[in-house]
């Protein structure tokens, strides 16, 4: 699969040029290659212009899930949450080479810790608080 809307996400400019419906196949395309079934929400997402507000969610449990959204500082991440209360906050870096493998490894890695309740088993300073 292609994931050419979330790379030009990643990289911050052109977000006139996301086609949203694409972008959460994308999403949900590399939450499920860790091997675990979630259900997916598209939440709160929408595009205005180059506007993109991010609310894409997969749901493990009611009260376990993760969403696609910004960090206080405007760049991508992934929110893990627990009931209303955010567990961990991942940020998703920019890859240099070959983007496909490196953001499906990130991710699957991020969810793998997310699974296991262990932050940062696979991914040390990919975290924030």
């Amino acid at each position: 699969m292609q994931i050419e809307n979330f790379k030009i996400l990643l990289e911050g400019n052109h977000h006139e040029n996301i086609n949203i419906d694409a972008l959460f196949e994308e999403f949900k395309f590399l939450f499920t290659s860790a091997h675990k079934d979630f259900k997916f929400d598209l939440g709160d997402t929408w595009l205005d212009g180059d506007y993109l507000n991010l609310g894409m969610e997969a749901k493990l449990s009611n009260d376990r899930y993760l969403r696609l959204t910004y960090d206080n500082n405007g760049s991508p991440c992934i929110d893990a949450y627990k009931g209303n209360e955010i567990e961990m906050t991942a940020k998703i870096n920019k890859t240099y080479g070959d983007f496909f493998p490196s953001y499906n490894k990130q991710v699957g890695h991020i969810v793998l810790d997310f699974l296991n309740n262990h932050y940062g088993t696979y991914h040390e300073g990919w975290y924030k608080e």
